[in-house]
């Protein structure tokens, strides 16, 4: 009976399942969205291709990615072009960024501004959209609009990355800022500057070429070179490749006396990042106990020195000396000697 039972009450059970789903089915259908069309190249506007990025494939529009001249095929305002997703194709394409601006137009990223018109209001750039005028000193002839307090590089477009820079000096005051005070900003990818991609290297602030060097496991913006005097201070023409190389052998940061840096953040154990008037060459110091401590040799084989100028922010800090003439010239640690 216990058995005859439980069967009756589980095929009861099962019964009232049934007549739910009778119930259902006898009421006003629902009606499920059609699967979404299959993308077709053939039907994608000119200069677009279906491309697959993150489970999702539409029409996309294709980018140059390599950089033949100083013009680039490149993307809409608030675009970037970037390679596809492994497995996903070849063609390079045009991804939103996050670099939103409301209004693009003039007066934006990378235009020229003089730096006599200040820093957030300079007229040169187009405050409205949050440009400011980013230079390195008051007379800086190659000072640029831009944007500051960026997250990261996806807050910039591919020729930017997002880093950290001395606070100080800028294009309203000269001086050094306190050590370790330092502000993010948008920055022109230089000799050195991380990249992904040839189309992330613009051109130098000479004109030159740029392109993304893969160097001995380091990609790095690069420009073109036929003699080291195309090359910034610090780097040198590599000939078989004509493009130009830092005479360290390496652009990576590593923060030691003579490591290459953007600020004073790059730099370890109260160090500093900071260069000669007249040099392109950035590198950090090192504040040792006291003077005598500091190398006699440095970088490129280069004359280890003491600041000690009672009015100089860096006092007591151990630096690179290049000479001209066999005499003191400047700091650096690999900018060359001259005669």
């Amino acid at each position: 009976m216990k058995l005859q039972a439980f069967f009756w009450a589980a095929l009861g059970a099962l019964g009232s399942v049934v007549v739910v789903g009778s119930g259902c089915s006898s009421g006003t259908n629902t009606v499920l969205p059609a699967p979404p069309a299959k993308c077709e190249t053939a039907k994608c506007a000119k200069g677009n291709e279906c491309i697959e990025e993150k489970g999702e494939t539409k029409c996309r529009l294709l980018c140059l990615a390599q950089r033949t001249s100083g013009t680039v095929q490149g993307c809409p305002a608030n675009f970037n072009c970037v390679a596809p997703e492994p497995g996903k194709g070849a063609a390079f394409y045009c991804q939103a960024g996050k670099q939103l601006v409301k209004t693009p137009g003039e007066k934006q990223w990378g235009a020229p501004c003089n730096p006599t018109g200040g820093k957030e209001a300079n007229p040169d750039c187009d405050s409205t959209n949050l440009f400011w005028c980013f230079g390195t000193a008051p007379t800086d002839a190659q000072a640029y609009c831009t944007r500051y307090n960026c997250a990261d590089d996806s807050d910039c477009p591919a020729e930017f990355a997002c880093v950290d820079v001395n606070s100080k000096p800028d294009v309203v005051d000269a001086k050094r800022g306190a050590i370790g005070a330092t502000v993010k900003v948008c920055k022109r990818r230089e000799f050195c500057n991380s990249c992904k991609l040839d189309i992330d290297c613009p051109p130098d602030s000479n004109g030159r070429l740029q392109a993304c060097l893969d160097l001995n496991g380091e990609k790095f913006c690069a420009p073109a070179c036929s003699r080291d005097t195309n090359c910034p201070n610090e780097g040198r023409c590599n000939a078989t490749l004509g493009y130009c190389e830092h005479r360290a052998g390496t652009c990576k940061i590593s923060g030691e006396l003579c490591s290459r840096c953007e600020s004073d953040k790059d730099c370890k154990n109260g160090g500093a990042c900071t260069k000669d008037d007249y040099s392109t060459e950035k590198f950090c110091t090192s504040l040792p106990a006291s003077c005598a401590d500091c190398p006699k040799t440095v970088g490129d084989a280069h004359q280890g020195s003491c600041i000690n100028q009672a009015s100089d922010p860096l006092k007591g800090h151990c630096v690179g000396v290049f000479l001209l003439n066999g005499q003191p010239a400047g700091i650096g640690c690999y900018t060359p000697n001259r005669k």
